[in-house]
């Protein structure tokens, strides 16, 4: 009776043990799936920014602004410009030094790249979100990545992806478009998860390294 009661509690043990690791970290793709969503949160947040100061924001401009909760205390220690950065979802966010968009009287651009605390491991892909150089009114930016024909001059914002293991490094400066082409692939789904499959089999291809 209490071989047989000790063997029920083994097996049961091993039935919790397998449910805890069904629920452990998120697969790959869900981490990516919420490190884009952090980034439109990173730019609606970043809209109403805008609209009360007439400039574009940081992730520490925006946690310190911020009334709601889009840049909530976990996503701003994510930003790995703290001495001790906590991933979020297994992933890591680089502010991009936005310079300046020097033909139109210097207009500051905002951008922000999520990136995986262990590539290979926590994420397979660089995400990240740019403004448009001259804010929302300007002209469409050539973008030989793109193979989508609906550019418009009121889009804000663009998303691009790399493979974490061949860029290696997150986005810390304002690319050209010749590096944007070279390492990246734009991010033109409205669904998140179409976009990030669609991204998987572009990086997966001749685009990224090619």
């Amino acid at each position: 009776m209490a071989k047989s009661r000790l063997i029920s509690g083994w097996i049961l043990g091993c039935v919790l043990l397998s449910a805890c690791s069904a629920q452990s970290p998120p697969e790959k793709g869900s981490n990516e799936l919420a490190a884009l969503s952090y980034l439109r949160k990173f730019q609606t947040a970043n809209a109403q920014y805008q609209s009360e100061h007439g400039r574009y924001g940081s992730l520490t401009d925006l946690f310190r602004d911020s009334s709601g909760s889009l840049i909530d205390y976990a996503f701003f220690m994510a930003w790995d410009g703290h001495e001790e950065s906590r991933p979020l979802f297994g992933y890591l966010f680089a502010s991009i030094d936005p310079g300046y968009a020097s033909e139109r009287g210097k207009v500051a651009r905002a951008g922000l790249c999520a990136y995986p605390s262990e590539p290979g491991q926590s994420g397979d892909l660089i995400i990240c979100t740019l403004s448009n150089a001259d804010g929302p009114a300007s002209e469409p930016v050539s973008d030989s990545s793109s193979d989508s024909g609906n550019d418009s001059g009121d889009e804000e914002w663009r998303l691009y992806v790399a493979e974490a293991g061949k860029l290696r490094h997150p986005l810390r400066s304002w690319p050209s478009e010749a590096e944007l082409a070279k390492s990246f692939v734009r991010l033109n789904s409205r669904s998140p998860e179409q976009g990030i499959a669609d991204a998987r089999q572009k990086v997966a291809g001749a685009v990224v390294g090619g």
